[in-house]
């Protein structure tokens, strides 16, 4: 069975606190947007084990995803999110002189999205990391590769 978007957009809305898209009345608006987000995660997704084809028309991939794969997509998109959040923030700033900014409280919120824009970096390096080594959640028998055998 096609895992379908919302699977993935269900983990990457538990990953942020922001009720944007909540107040967004047109659903198609907020679907759209999601989905292009989904678009640069599935691009910078560095060698998914199934193919990440979309299937537009059901609105799924054309193949089944495992929870891994699930779970770094959200991941990617929540960095994806984070850095979008930042260029608007830094289009703020330049609408302020740099004193007005620093002491205000758009700074703290910007400071605080480079914080957890750096945060959620690390935490997709984990991800890859965990998603690399492991198969059917288990560590990869690298020793296997070598021709050794397990002592």
């Amino acid at each position: 069975m096609a895992t379908p978007y919302s699977d993935i957009y269900a983990s990457f809305l538990a990953r942020i606190e922001e009720d944007d898209w909540l107040r967004e009345e047109d659903l198609e608006v907020v679907d759209a947007d999601m989905l292009e987000i989904l678009k640069m995660a599935m691009f910078d997704f560095r060698f998914p084990r199934v193919t990440l084809a979309l299937d537009g028309t059901n609105a799924a991939f054309t193949n089944t995803l495992t929870n891994a794969e699930i779970q770094v997509l959200a991941t990617i998109m929540k960095v994806h999110w984070l850095r979008r959040q930042i260029n608007h923030w830094r289009v703020v700033k330049q609408q302020y002189s740099t004193k007005d900014f620093e002491f205000s409280s758009q700074a703290n919120h910007l400071d605080k999205l480079l914080k957890s824009l750096d945060s959620s970096e690390k935490e997709l390096k984990r991800a890859f990391d965990t998603y690399d080594r492991s198969r059917g959640g288990a560590v990869y028998p690298y020793h296997e590769l070598a021709g050794g055998t397990p002592e």
